[in-house]
Parts: C-alpha cells; sequence; structure tokens
C-alpha cells in the first residue's frame, strides 16, 4: 500500500493546534476591537472585495484547477478564514512559510512528507504542492516580494491545504483503481 505513511503531519498539528488557536482567538478580538472602536481602514476591504467570489475568475488559476480536477471545499467565507488562519500559523510553526509570509514550497513538502520513505510518495507531495502554490498564487495574483495583504494569507493556507488534501487523496486512492 503506497500510502501508508508514520503520521508525522498529523502530530505536527496535534503539537501545535492549541497554541494557533489561542494566537487566532486573540487575533479575532483585537480586529473586533478595532472594528467597534472603528479604526477599521479601507485597505482591509480592498482585498475582500477582490476576492469575493472563488468561483468567478476566469483566470490561469481556472484553468489550473480544471488541470488538476481539484474540487475545492465548500465553506462560508468566515469559516474558510479561521480554518486558514490556523493552518497558516501550522505552517509557520513548521518553517514552511517565508519572512514576508507566504508558503514555501520546500516547507510544505517537507511539513507533508516528513517520515515518509516512500520515494513515489514524496515525488507525488512535490508535484502536488507545486501545482497547488501555482495554482493559489494564480488565484490570488500573489506578490511574493510583498506581505499578504488582510487575510489573504488566511485564504491562501486553506486553499493550499485543501488542493494538495485533495490531490493526494486522489493518488492514494488511485492504487484501488482497477
Amino acid at each position: 500500500m503506497k500510502c501508508l505513511n508514520p503520521p508525522t503531519t498529523a502530530k505536527k498539528v496535534e503539537m501545535f493546534i492549541k497554541e494557533c488557536q489561542e494566537e487566532i482567538k486573540t487575533k479575532i478580538v483585537q480586529e473586533a476591537l478595532i472594528i467597534l472602536n472603528g479604526k477599521y481602514g479601507e485597505g482591509h476591504n480592498e482585498y475582500e472585495a477582490s476576492h469575493a467570489s472563488f468561483y468567478d475568475n476566469n483566470n490561469g488559476y481556472s484553468r489550473i484547477r480544471r488541470h488538476l480536477g481539484y474540487n475545492p471545499t465548500l465553506v462560508s467565507r468566515e469559516d474558510k478564514r479561521i480554518a486558514g488562519c490556523l493552518l497558516h500559523c501550522i505552517y509557520a510553526k513548521n518553517n514552511a512559510i517565508d519572512k514576508l509570509g507566504w508558503p514555501t514550497l520546500d516547507g510544505l513538502v517537507h511539513f507533508y512528507s516528513d517520515g515518509v520513505s516512500d520515494h513515489a510518495f514524496f515525488m507525488a507531495t512535490l508535484r502536488a504542492t507545486n501545482c497547488c502554490l501555482r495554482a493559489t498564487g494564480e488565484k490570488y495574483g500573489i506578490d511574493r516580494l510583498e506581505h499578504p495583504k488582510h487575510g489573504e494569507s488566511c485564504d491562501l493556507a486553506f486553499d493550499v491545504f485543501d488542493c494538495v488534501s485533495d490531490q493526494m487523496t486522489e493518488y492514494c486512492f488511485d492504487q484501488f483503481s482497477p
């Protein structure tokens, strides 16, 4: 069985999930206070307006999504943001985020394949992560030389995780195909 590997990634998530949950709670409370005090800036809404719909764009991301056979998980924007922020925090704690706040190919591949001895699984992880980073980068129009806009890093982390999970599930269940 090609996908029977040590649960290293799950252990990494467990190790940092509580700490990341507390960090996210604190950030949500701080943002709520900013909103209540009327200091929520125009720049915060710019990202929200430009990325309002996951499906309405007809750019390279859509083409890559069709090519990959990637079907995004449908969740509310709020749930996606919170889950994405947790994932971004976990990625950061596992050295999978660069100094500006973007996920890195090397870091994510190490995160998802740590402890794996099967070369084919490692290569599938590398391919999936590379394609998913490229697709989400196109979706969000990422400039990796700039810091992420408000919420962008969280949404991107969610979409990368969702895409890589989808690709690796397909890879692992491919072994059961006739």
